[in-house]
């Protein structure tokens, strides 16, 4: 397919499907604020909380390979300077290649291309349709929620603060800052996310604070279980080559 209609069919998609996310999500805050007294930040919460849910259901797996990746980084990173090492050796440049394959069957590690740049793409649109929504209803841009008012900016900086923190927090957790190339890029990521989010309205500081508090969450979770799962596949397998050698 041309280059040029794939980018027109990716914006159209866009375009429609903000459209019609936006309808769903003030359909889902009236419907949850209703039965909080109309508590339209607590609404937002519990929205963001099932949006984060369904989204975790539908890419769990993509999820849980990601993860494995990250922890077996180092015994990938072998294989790659090797594979630096020896650009013009063909035969040991697929050797090296067939044991990154072979290692990624080992852990049940797959390749899910797109998963991750369509992911980008869903939360975007995302935090369009909260600030439409919020923008174009003033019962919600008149409720408040602890200090803030949801259709204002956060003159207390408690949020965008909060958010910067949780942002560090988690790229740290997540171990991508794991040079100093890589710390100065998200430091400075963190930092400019930090300035948008000071002119940004109060439902959408809050969207985005209970999204970065519930994604560290559920990446420290899956961290602990895919170590265990990648630690009871290495126990088994030493099991079983007791088990030969016998």
């Amino acid at each position: 397919m041309n280059k040029k209609i794939k980018i027109t069919l990716i914006t159209l998609t866009f375009i429609f499907s903000a459209f019609y996310f936006k309808r769903i999500l003030l359909a889902l805050m009236e419907f949850t604020a209703i039965k909080f007294n109309y508590n339209y930040g607590l609404a937002i919460i519990l929205v963001t909380l099932g949006i984060k849910l369904i989204m975790l259901i539908a890419s769990f797996e993509f999820e849980i390979s990601n993860k494995k990746r990250q922890i077996l980084q180092p015994k990938f990173n072998v294989y790659f300077n090797q594979l630096k090492s020896n650009k013009d050796n063909n035969e040991v440049k697929d050797d090296i290649k067939q044991k990154i394959k072979d290692l990624e069957s080992k852990y049940g590690i797959n390749s899910f291309q797109g998963v991750g740049c369509l992911t980008l793409i869903i939360q975007l649109v995302i935090i369009i349709c909260w600030y439409q929504v919020i923008r174009e209803s003033t019962h919600i841009q008149q409720n408040k929620f602890l200090w803030i008012k949801l259709g204002g900016p956060d003159e207390l900086l408690i949020f965008p603060v909060l958010i910067f923190i949780t942002l560090l927090l988690n790229y740290y957790l997540n171990g991508v800052m794991n040079t100093r190339v890589k710390t100065l890029i998200y430091i400075s990521l963190s930092i400019m996310i930090f300035i948008i989010s000071l002119n940004l309205i109060g439902g959408v500081l809050l969207y985005l604070l209970t999204n970065i508090l519930v994604t560290l969450i559920k990446d420290i979770s899956l961290q602990i279980y895919c170590k265990k799962l990648i630690k009871n596949l290495d126990d088994s397998q030493v099991n079983i080559s007791k088990i030969r050698k016998v």
